[in-house]
């Protein structure tokens, strides 16, 4: 859009409604992560403001977005054609300091465009899990510059325009999943709950044998991962898979300070190159010093039963030097 030249610019603001995830890109740059999982009458709204925003400036406006047609947790897939199940509300509102205001919504003349470099027509799922899906994405299919005024979007096809919101309900709901009512963009309401986001580091990297890196975050975050490759080949697959913890199992004996080998009970997850931690307790024999690593658990502390010095943390890790004899370890709530 552009920005009337008039007066100057006071405020600038962002509306944005949409069946499932959605992103909105600004002149190059995020502003808005949101979401709306409601069924179509119970939908919700964003707002974000603009900052920066000038008189006269050409604003480009672009918007990801995502809907997941998933008849689970409550969720139908959508009503049919011409409602949806996809839909999308953009609503751009800049105020001036005469007391004018631009107004730019989304209609026929937006133009849509597949986001090819990520692949959910061919997801497959990791294991037993419904929610373990793995996902594709190609970073050689990825749009430069789409989010600028000087884009060339001229091959993209225009939308299509499902008529002015609000939608009038229907006459009949048969067409959605259950045919609950109402099925129709009817209404949106304030989403009220803003997320803040933040940058996470792992609390230890770790390469194995095979060159894989494992990553260790201390703890389960709801989180999207990022990671950022400085060089590289074109086309090279790279596979990540996430866990909520490290792989555990039990031994088929028990282990003794100085053991080489120890027999896992399962091995199922275990490749060439893991680490394999034995965890306390620890049976030590006479005149032998051993150190203990036991991984560090937030707000928690462990209470140890026999001799032990605290040596500090390591890698995510809580080190202990113990003597001779029996030494256990707890890990119980606090500090």
């Amino acid at each position: 859009m552009r920005v009337s030249g008039h007066s100057k610019v006071t405020g600038a603001r962002v509306y944005v409604a949409a069946m499932g995830d959605w992103q909105v890109n600004v002149a190059g740059r995020v502003v808005q992560r949101s979401s709306s999982y409601e069924y179509a009458g119970e939908g919700f709204y964003d707002v974000a403001d603009l900052t920066g925003v000038t008189a006269g400036q050409e604003l480009p406006i672009g918007v990801v977005t995502h809907y997941w047609d998933c008849r689970c947790q409550g969720r139908a897939g959508g009503p049919g054609s011409p409602e949806g199940p996809s839909g999308l509300l953009v609503k751009v509102v800049v105020d001036h300091a005469d007391g004018s205001r631009d107004t730019m919504v989304s209609d026929a003349s937006w133009k849509v465009h597949r986001y090819d470099a990520q692949r959910v027509d061919t997801l497959t799922y990791r294991n037993s899990d419904s929610g373990d899906r793995v996902e594709y994405y190609d970073a050689r299919a990825e749009l430069s510059g789409w989010d600028t005024a000087g884009y060339d979007d001229t091959a993209w096809p225009a939308a299509t325009a499902i008529g002015t919101h609000p939608r009038p309900a229907p006459a009949s709901c048969a067409s959605y999943s259950g045919g609950s009512s109402p099925c129709a963009y009817t209404h949106l309401s304030a989403l009220q709950a803003q997320l803040a986001y933040s940058t996470v580091h792992p609390v230890s990297l770790k390469r194995l044998a095979d060159g894989t890196v494992f990553a260790d975050f201390g703890k389960v975050y709801s989180a999207v991962p990022s990671v950022r490759l400085a060089e590289g080949t074109a086309g090279r697959q790279l596979t990540f898979t996430t866990s909520y913890r490290r792989n555990n199992s039990t031994l088929t004996a028990a282990a003794s300070a100085g053991d080489t080998t120890v027999t896992l009970a399962k091995t199922s997850n275990l490749r060439a190159g893991d680490e394999i931690v034995v965890d306390a307790p620890v049976d030590i024999p006479v005149n032998v010093t051993a150190t203990v690593a036991l991984p560090v658990v937030e707000g928690s502390t462990y209470r140890v039963s026999g001799h032990a010095e605290y040596l500090g943390t390591a890698d995510g890790r809580a080190l202990y030097r113990v003597g001779s004899g029996h030494t256990d370890f707890r890990a119980v709530a606090g500090k």
